[in-house]
């Protein structure tokens, strides 16, 4: 369904105030920057992958031993 009695100017202007409202949101209040926020999560979850690799390759039998008890608890707790 369309709207016959909408004119293009008004339904402009209304994308224009859209616009204007996302660039808005874009200059983040008290000077915040979410994409450096981004990259500073990204960082930390590599540096927990670097860690669990680390801890993996020094003991690998403890951590077979917690990927099968982990795997038993999850299939007891599917099976019921």
């Amino acid at each position: 369904m369309t709207n016959v009695d909408a004119s293009p100017d008004v339904s402009e202007t209304g994308f224009i105030k859209m616009s204007h409202y996302a660039d808005s949101l874009e200059d983040t209040p008290g000077g915040r920057d979410f994409d450096a926020q981004d990259d500073d999560a990204d960082e930390l979850s590599s540096e927990l992958q670097r860690v669990l690799i680390d801890e993996i390759r020094a003991r690998p039998f403890r951590a077979i031993g917690w990927a099968a008890a982990a795997g038993l608890a999850l299939g007891q707790y599917v099976s019921r």
